[in-house]
């Protein structure tokens, strides 16, 4: 798994772990509040939400077939992914030259 978020690799080639799926769940909740002073993040944070989704139909579904490890997998993604929320705060901030009083 990656050690550094990047939005715009994400948005391009889609969520691809566990890991991304976390970071992403953060990002979108982190945009959903910048969208507010900066209209144009609306359409990355639809994006973003529109590969949550379509990730975790494909992995969580009730058609897949959930396994422990990936469920073990899920928690260490949440464990490290809220760890890295101040990380995620900062690349998006300077990735959409936000305000940091966000």
């Amino acid at each position: 798994m990656e050690s550094e978020f990047d939005i715009h690799r994400i948005i391009t080639s889609g969520i691809q772990n566990e890991l991304d799926l976390q970071r992403a769940l953060i990002a979108s909740r982190l945009l959903r509040i910048m969208a507010k002073e900066n209209s144009k993040l609306r359409m990355v944070r639809t994006k973003l939400r529109d590969l949550i989704i379509a990730y975790e139909y494909k992995n969580w579904s009730r058609n897949s077939n959930i396994t422990q490890k990936q469920i073990e997998e899920s928690d260490l993604a949440e464990s490290m992914a809220e760890k890295e929320i101040p990380l995620i705060r900062q690349s998006l901030i300077k990735n959409f030259n936000i305000s940091p009083n966000i």
